[in-house]
Order: structure tokens, then sequence, then C-alpha cells
């Protein structure tokens, strides 16, 4: 992993761009190069590893603005990043030659660190940091009492360690020794050794640790063990684990005879349940790989419960805003399969449905709707939470898409071969960030092997973030592996201009060609219907306002704008100041100038931005946008410009002006005019293609004098030479030599 952009640039490393992408927190340190300390302290005990901000590793952040800062705040410094909780990550520091020596030792005893990715920190004896992931659940202190073996520590929660490309003290660099290797889990046995805790209330005032009191001991014991069982550790682990928790953080704590019978009493019913793990019951010494030959494995055809869109024993998605009718498409597809038939209706085996929602109440909203699309009530189940007993009572809580042995009983019960999750962020539990690809991936992986192992489709609902433009698959809240998981996405939502024409448009398959985009309408009384196929496009659907009271501002500023212009040409400030005073913004009336196709144009080259109605516009301004209407329409080609004022002329050729303003500061600025005319010669768009987007051209023209105000006067220099016969005898454009002049 070279880097570029490090000692002394005043950009980020790539080192430390990479760690941001991985969603690890970073920080920048004093340096400590050839002997000479930045923090000035000549005796200073840790030189090049110490923090140059006031909080240190509190300050860790991924906002790349605050990071480009720091980088052109202190060039060349050293970086560390933020360990545990913070980025997900536990480091194993390895101390030189006494270290590995350590580290031998374990491997005798059959204890083994997976190979992950791993630091040289430059030490001469050559130390190592190793990063392992955190267990989700788990919060992982720092250690530097060899709880692992001698001059091994750890860095967890609280802590951090120097990031690459930083400068030991002893003047050699931190390099990842193979930056190819995939960051490995922390072994189960590492985590045995150590405290181990959720992030729980303190019940008692003690600094440290979380203690627990009665009546609190024993279930949040249970709750510990349990967690370990699920996550497959063995059954010796469990029990020193849970012994080391009661001895910690029960007081007082409880009988040790009590312990162990619990955690093996709950190994027991845990296995019966076909919850625990089938892994090694003793050491981890005895894990074994499970490998798959490829030549073992027999082909075939994708399963698809509805082809294109929805395939079986696989993850797909639909994500939109909220209203946009995403629970109603998922309750309509529902509806189609519990009665037989396909949502384009073709004849198909009933099923039943495994519905999660925690949004929808089942008696107002999910049966009411349902009954309405003409489903099956028989073959469709809620999946509400879980229950357990507890002194002879039930007891009923919470799931979340980590509670698998919960979901997969639940599709044992119902055979369901549609799950549907709505949405997605009410089940990802509170210690999953939506945002972070290394805490929803695993849960993702998950629920794949679920959908395999039972053969269901499940389809995941979710929100569209509230930022704007971009590509589709991005638009979607949360981190984007979520699209990366899912096998099929598919987008649900409304035109800009036309709230009733919704469309379901297919944005990603991975195993086949994406379908047509499928309509589909709500009227006022809450009743869906599908109205077929349709062209609705994702780019037409997410240029619309994010809800409607977007829509309902940019429809007012488009009425009082064109009262406003209605009598005559304005001045772009007076245009501002007035709508302003009426309560409008200027992003929302700058909405509206695109939606009327205002234009802006200059009565005199060192006058004001004048704004107008187009032509005609008194008579169908209000309906220009929806009907297309293109405020050159008279003007479609380069001659009709040549024989309209002068002013047209300027704006038919603006999109080559700008062409040649974003190019003029890679070609020299003296250059920007010659590119410009070369441009108007060879680009389709000035002679034959007509103006079908109805662009307001001018406000290109406005772009280049924001941006090249000096090499506008040469480029006005230039279309007056077009414009005036006299000045310019040949015509228009000519060439010399194969260059345009």
């Amino acid at each position: 992993m070279p880097s570029q952009g490090v000692v002394g640039s005043g950009w980020p490393p790539s080192e430390v761009r990479e760690a941001v992408s991985r969603g690890w927190r970073v920080f920048p340190c004093h340096s400590a190069p050839r002997g000479k300390y930045s923090c000035g302290k000549p005796e200073c005990s840790s030189p090049g590893k110490h923090p140059r901000t006031r909080r240190g590793h509190l300050d860790a952040t991924t906002d790349e603005r605050r990071i480009s800062f720091w980088a052109h705040k202190w060039p060349g410094c050293n970086w560390g990043m933020a360990t545990g909780e913070a980025s997900g990550l536990v480091v194993i520091d390895v101390d030189g030659v006494e270290g590995r020596a350590s580290l031998a030792d374990l491997e005798r005893q059959g204890l083994m660190l997976p190979s992950t990715l791993t630091v040289s920190t430059g030490r001469p004896d050559g130390g190592e940091h190793r990063y392992y992931r955190i267990p989700s659940g788990f919060e992982l202190r720092n250690d530097q009492s060899g709880k692992i073996g001698p001059h091994i520590d750890v860095r967890g929660t609280g802590r951090f360690v120097v990031f690459p490309p930083s400068i030991h003290a002893s003047g050699k660099r931190y390099c990842f020794i193979d930056p190819s290797v995939r960051v490995a889990d922390l072994p189960g046995w590492i985590i045995g050794r150590l405290t181990v805790h959720r992030p729980m209330p303190v019940t008692t005032a003690q600094v440290g640790q979380q203690v627990f009191e009665h009546p609190h001991r024993t279930p949040e014991l249970t709750k510990e063990i349990g967690a370990m069982i699920r996550r497959g550790w063995s059954l010796k682990i469990i029990e020193q684990t849970a012994m080391k928790i009661n001895e910690t953080q029960n007081s007082p704590p409880l009988d040790e005879v009590k312990v162990i019978e619990t955690v093996r009493d709950m190994s027991r019913r845990y296995k019966d349940q076909g919850i625990e793990r089938n892994l090694a019951d003793s050491a981890p010494e005895k894990l074994r790989p499970d490998l798959i030959c490829l030549a073992s494995v027999q082909p075939r055809a994708v399963d698809w419960l509805w082809e294109p869109y929805i395939p079986a024993r696989m993850l797909s998605m639909i994500s939109g805003d909220p209203g946009a009718g995403k629970t109603f498409i998922a309750l309509a597809v529902a509806a189609c399969f519990t009665t037989g038939r396909t949502p384009d209706g073709q004849p198909c085996e009933p099923i039943n449905v495994l519905y999660l929602s925690v949004e929808n109440a089942a008696a107002e909203v999910v049966r009411p709707r349902f009954d309405s699309l003409g489903g099956d009530p028989s073959r469709f189940y809620l999946l509400s939470g879980s229950v357990w007993t507890r002194d002879g009572e039930a007891q009923r809580g919470a799931i979340s898409l980590s509670d698998v042995a919960v979901l997969e009983n639940a599709l044992g019960e119902t055979q369901a071969k549609l799950v549907i999750v709505d949405p997605i962020q009410s089940y990802l539990g509170a210690k999953v960030d939506l945002h972070r690809s290394n805490e929803t991936r695993p849960v993702m992986d998950g629920l794949a092997k679920v959908a395999e192992r039972h053969g269901c489709a499940i389809l995941l609902l979710r929100h569209l973030s509230k930022q704007c433009g971009g590509k589709a698959i991005f638009r979607g809240l949360g981190s984007i592996d979520l699209t990366g998981a899912v096998r099929s996405e598919m987008l649900a939502g409304s035109l800009p201009d036309d709230p009733e024409s919704r469309a379901l448009i297919h944005i990603k398959d991975n195993i086949g060609a994406c379908g047509s985009s499928l309509g589909y309408s709500i009227d006022g009384e809450g009743r869906f219907a599908w109205t077929g196929l349709c062209d609705i496009t994702a780019d037409q659907v997410l240029d619309a306002p994010s809800n409607p009271q977007d829509r309902s501002a940019v429809e007012d500023a488009r009425e009082w704008l064109n009262d406003f212009l209605f009598t005559g040409s304005k001045e772009q400030m007076e245009c501002r100041e007035k709508s302003k005073e009426a309560g409008i913004s200027y992003s929302t009336l700058r909405r509206a100038k695109n939606v009327l196709r205002v234009r802006s144009y200059k009565a005199a080259m060192s006058g004001p931005w004048l704004w107008a109605l187009p032509e005609g516009a008194h008579e169908v301004a209000k309906g220009a946008h929806t009907e297309g209407m293109s405020t050159f329409a008279k003007m479609n080609t380069l001659e009709g410009a040549q024989n309209s004022s002068s002013t047209t002329k300027v704006l038919m050729v603006s999109p080559l002006l700008k062409e040649g303003a974003q190019k003029s500061s890679m070609w020299g600025n003296e250059h920007l005019g010659e590119h410009l005319l070369s441009g108007a010669a060879s680009g389709p768009a000035a002679t034959t293609q007509p103006s079908n987007r109805g662009e307001d051209l001018s406000a290109d023209l406005e772009f280049i004098q924001r941006t090249e105000e000096p090499t506008l006067a040469r480029m006005q220099h230039s279309l007056g030479m077009m414009s005036d016969p006299s000045r310019n005898p040949h015509g228009i454009l000519h060439r010399s030599n194969g260059r345009n002049r």
C-alpha cells in the first residue's frame, strides 16, 4: 500500500484515506523525524506517539474535511487510529523479539492467532500491530497486564495505535506488511482471557467496572452466557468467562456451582433448540476449516419467486422515501402469492408469508390493507418478537435480525417462503450502526444463509437518505454494503411534477437483467393498484422533491415568480430580494426558475443580470414544464440562431462556452477561445440538434463570468466577430491548417 501525499504535502496520506473508507476513526499525532520532536519537549517520553489535538483519541473522526484540515495544518504529522468500539477493531500489540517468543509459546499450546491485517511498527527489533474485528455486542478494554502473554498488549476501547505511514522515533516508517490481507475476527480464546461485557447501566457507584446487585445478578449473567453460546464459543471458554463476570461484576458473587450449572443448562437448552453452532466442544485448536471443492458443487438455475424482481433463496430490497408506498407494494406482492398468483397474474402455488414490522399496527394498518388487496390472511404471519419462560411466566421481548435462531424457528413453524422486513433499520439492533459496513455485513450474511437454508425469499424495505443527486443505488439510507449484499434492488417513488404517477423501478440485479418499470397508484382512500408497465426511470423519480412540503414550496414559488415577471424583465437581485420578502428561499426560487424556463441575460455587457419569462410564457407558463416546452423552440438549429438577435447567438453557443471554461484550467486560459470555436465547429449540438431539454442556456454564460472573468471578454470579442459580417467576412466559423481560428 504505497503512501501518496505524505510528508510535507498537506494532503492526507493514502493509508489514512483507506482507513476512513473502512470506517476507522483517525486523528493527528506529533512526529519525531530524525530525533526532532514536534511537541517541543526534549525529554518527551513517547516521541511520535501522542496526539496533537486537545482531546486526543476522542477527536478521532471519519470526516474527510476535518482530516484534510489537520493534514494542511500539520503537514507530515503522524496519525493515530482510535481502537475499540470507535473503529470496531482490537489491536494486538506484539513487542518485538519477546512478544514473538510469547506467540510461539501460545502456538505450542494450540492457541493460534489467525492471519490478519498486520502493521510493522518500526521498532528496531520488529514490533507488530495485528488488527482484529470485535464481536458485536462486546466491549474489550485496553490490557497491558499480559493476560494473553508476556510482552503482548491489547489496544481496545479508550485507546489508540499509531497508524501508517507514521514515522517511528527510530526513523522507520509504520507500514502494512501485506495490505491485501483481510481483517480477521478476534479468536474466542483471547476473548476468554479478557474482561468481556456489554455496555449496561451502572447499578452501583463503582469506578472502572459495572456491578450488578440482587435481583439483577442472574438475569444479566444469563444474557452474557446466551450471547456467548450463540457465537459458538466452546463450553470451557464460556464457563471461564462466566466465572470472570461473576467474580468482577456481581455483588455479592453467585455461588460458583450455580454459575457452572447455569452455563451447562443453557448450553443444553440452546442445543436442543438448534441454536448452538456446530463447533468443537473443548478447545479452539480442534476447530477445522470448512472447505468445499467447486468440483463437488452441482450448478443449478436460479429459482425465482417473481422473475426478474425477487429471486428465491436470496435477499432483495425495495428502497423509497416515506410515503412512497413501499409497504403497499410489499403487501400487494404478499397478497398475490398467498392466493396462488404472481403480481403479473401468472398462476403459482400459494405460499405462506412471514412479516416483520414495528411501524405498522396489525389491526389498524396491516389487516385492512391486506384485505383490500385480496390476500389470504390464513397464510400471512406476523413476527412481533420473541417469547421465553421465566419462573413459570411467559416473557416477551423484541428481536433483531441477529437473532437468527428465533427467525429460523419462525420459518420452521410457518413454512413461509417469503419474508418481509419493514423496514430493515428497525431490526438491525441497537449495537449495529446502519452506516458501517463492518457491522451490517455480518447481519446481511446471516440473513442470506437463512434464506438459502429455508429456500425462502427475503424482501427488505428501507428509506432513502436525504442527499440529492447521484446514482440510485447510492441513495439508500445506510451503508452501500446493504445494496451490495442484496441480489436485487428496486426503487419506489413518483415523478417530480406528478405525484400520482408512481413506479417501482428495478435498479440492480446480480443474477439477470433488470426488469421493466411497473406503475402503481394509491388513491385518496388508500387503495393500491398496479397500472402496468411504464417508462419512468430512477433519475426521474430521484429528481423529485424529497417530500410533499418541498413540492408545495416550489409550486408556490413558481406562481409567485410567474406573476412577478409577467409585466417584463426584472433584475436578478431584485427577484431575489422580493422573493425573500415573500418568504421564499433562494434555492426554492432557483428551482421555480428552472420549472418556468426563465431566461437569464444581460442587456449590456456591464449591466446586471436580468430574468425574463420565455417567449409565449404569458399564455402557457404554467404548463411549460409538464408539457416539455423548450424555451428555445424556435431556435433548434444554429442556422435559426443566426437569424435571431445577437443575444440569442450567445445563448445557443453557451454550452460550448461552459465546456471551454471547464477545460481552461487544463489547457491554459489563452486557449479557451480557440477550444470554443473548435467545439462550435464540430459539436453536433451547435449545428443540427434541437434544444430538447429547454435548458436556460444563458445561465451557462453566467457560469463563465463567475469562473473565468478575464477570458469572458475575449470570448465575447470572438462572439462579436461571429455576429458582425464586416469583422468576420469568411462566415461564422472557418478552419485553417486543421485548427479552428
